[in-house]
This record gives structure tokens, sequence and C-alpha cells, in this order.
């Protein structure tokens, strides 16, 4: 569900990563809150631009920032830059 949702591999990865992580340290099973909670928190980590693997674009106000999106048709290009 994370990839078809163009959140990208490594984000993805790391949800994973963070769900089983929690999932082992705990006997409970995490609710759907728990879940959306993590899944948020990871987003909003992965757009925040004082991260080191976060883009960044142009700090010149003069010039515009031009991003090049490529993939294959049917693959979410239009929904995830619209």
């Amino acid at each position: 569900i994370l990839l078809q949702a163009d959140s990208g591999i490594a984000t993805a990865e790391d949800i994973a990563a963070e769900v089983k992580s929690l999932r082992q340290d705990s006997t409970k099973l995490l609710s759907k809150e728990d879940l959306k909670s993590i899944m948020r928190g990871k987003l909003v980590e992965a757009l925040d631009t004082e991260q080191s693997g976060a883009l960044h674009f142009s700090a010149l106000e003069d010039q515009p920032t031009v991003l090049l999106v490529l993939g294959a048709n049917g693959m979410g290009k239009t929904t995830t830059i619209g």
C-alpha cells in the first residue's frame, strides 16, 4: 500500500522497520491509530528539510526550482506533483 501511494521504497521500508521494531518490543498489538501515527511521523520526517536526506529547493527567490519527474504510464506522476 505504501508503494502504491508513491511514498517511495526507502520510506516504505523505514515505516515497516519501525512497526516491526515496535511490535518486537511490545506484547500488545498495534492499533490502527498507532500505525497511522507511525506513518504520519515517518512521512513528516521524510519531508523535513532539516534532515540530511531531504529534498532541498533553490534558496534563491528569483530563480525557479525545476523538478524532472519520470515514470512509466500509470505510476502516479501527476497525482504526486498535483
